[in-house]
């Protein structure tokens, strides 16, 4: 995890010189762009954190692009999620309303994503207590699997931040095992055909 401090960085020099800006995804600059809302120079918000991870996976690109564009489901596995509902569906968007339970709290907010199928989904939220969030998923076949890359950055705002800091820091790792584990239940047995090592 990599924190920049929010008040002292032009987006342009976050992207040139910050290691956090270089691991947040595209996404994140373009949701700027887009008028999702401010990401860096914002005094009122926490510092930006980035995450990025990428993993080869026992299964093809075509089932794990619908898994991860299936937000509907996600109560069903991602843990904290209690519930998420499509509002509206284009030909590569969708606006999502959802709500993740955050220790003895309920946060609730809006998001818009945008896809390519089979090769990529983006997500980007300015809504309740995200000042900014961008998260992206690739995806690339690889021999037998694919490859899925991860990334996200957000910015948080508002009386939960602290605590939904704390939640993001624990379970934005976790998103790969579930993720995982899914495919594996809808497969109906345990992942095969790749050795072990490639798991990484």
């Amino acid at each position: 995890i990599m924190r920049v401090p929010g008040s002292s960085w032009s987006a342009d020099l976050a992207d040139k010189h910050s290691n956090a800006a270089a691991a947040a995804p595209p996404s994140f600059r373009l949701a700027r762009a887009a008028g999702f809302g401010p990401y860096w120079n914002e005094r009122e918000t926490t510092p930006m954190v980035a995450q990025s991870q990428s993993r080869l996976l026992p299964y093809p690109c075509e089932r794990l692009f619908s898994l991860v564009l299936d937000i509907e489901r996600y109560p069903e596995f991602v843990p904290g999620y209690l519930r998420a509902q499509v509002l509206r569906r284009g030909t590569d968007t969708l606006e999502v309303e959802q709500s993740v339970g955050v220790g003895p709290a309920t946060v609730t907010f809006r998001s818009h994503a945008e896809f390519a199928p089979l090769q990529r989904i983006a997500i980007h939220a300015a809504d309740g207590p995200f000042h900014g969030l961008a998260m992206e998923w690739s995806f690339a076949p690889q021999g037998s699997g694919c490859r899925v890359g991860f990334s996200v950055g957000y910015e948080l705002r508002g009386p939960l931040a602290p605590l939904l800091t704390r939640w993001l820091e624990r379970s934005t790792p976790a998103l790969f095992d579930a993720f995982m584990r899914r495919a594996t239940q809808l497969d109906g047995q345990k992942p095969i055909g790749l050795p072990p090592q490639d798991y990484s």
